[in-house]
């Protein structure tokens, strides 16, 4: 599986130390979910959607940005943004590439829509449960009205570092020493965890997110290249945001 040679690492990482790393992760998510965003609500009177962008972004995304670089730093890489980003696996895309781009972007659409179908159309046959909703409780919110499309541009920050901080840090430099240590395996234990990590979002999220977490490992292992990770990451995540605020979907 491992196409390309591996760029600027010093030693592997093992499944414990990125347990670790991902159960920070996500402890740092439960908090913003279940404690930080409450208490912007109910203090500031802020709309759930800015108290999102403001608990995740500060407790979480940034610090996952900066603790990627903190890493690479602690590895005596250079403080120059060329190795910077040759360690990250931030590589060129070739045709190939961004032929496995498009392929896992088209991939997730459809195995993303065909999970919602499925969930629902069993909750409809059996009664068990409600229809799957995109988005989890401290996510829902109404389509964007008038004078309320300056949240797009606030959305932009928390966009940038959601996606970079997740995959440089969890892909970027954890995978890649999981690779040295796992080998061929290391996208399977990499992506457990980082479904692992989205359990605050609750059962039906992990659900919808299964597909794209293990189809965006597998593909950054495959081609040894982080922008697979950027670019599928970005646009799922991005066009369901968009999607919502302008009220395309509900």
């Amino acid at each position: 599986m491992l196409t390309r040679k591996t760029n600027r690492i010093n030693k592997p990482i093992k499944i414990e130390t990125a347990f670790l790393c991902f159960g920070i992760g996500t402890i740092l998510l439960y908090f913003a979910t279940r404690f930080a965003i409450p208490f912007l609500i109910s203090t500031f009177e802020m709309r759930n959607i800015i108290a999102w962008f403001l608990s995740a972004g500060v407790l979480l995304f940034i610090p996952l940005f900066v603790a990627s670089i903190i890493a690479y730093r602690a590895e005596g890489g250079e403080f120059s943004l060329k190795p910077f980003l040759q360690r990250m696996r931030l590589n060129k895309m070739s045709s190939t590439d961004w032929k496995w781009a498009a392929g896992g972007v088209l991939f997730n659409f459809v195995a993303i829509g065909l999970v919602q179908f499925l969930y629902n159309f069993i909750g409809e046959q059996t009664g068990l449960f409600g229809q799957m909703n995109p988005s989890p409780p401290f996510l829902q919110y109404a389509p964007l009205q008038s004078g309320e499309y300056w949240i797009l541009l606030a959305w932009l920050p928390m966009f940038f570092f959601n996606i970079f901080g997740e995959e440089l840090f969890w892909h970027g430099y954890l995978l890649q020493g999981q690779e040295l240590a796992s080998g061929n395996n290391a996208w399977i234990i990499n992506a457990s965890f980082w479904l692992m990590f989205h359990i605050p979002f609750g059962l039906t999220m992990l659900l919808m997110l299964f597909p794209l977490i293990f189809s965006i490992t597998y593909i950054i292992q495959k081609r040894q290249n982080t922008w697979h990770g950027i670019i599928i990451h970005g646009t799922i995540n991005g066009s369901g945001f968009l999607a919502i605020s302008l009220g395309v979907i509900h």
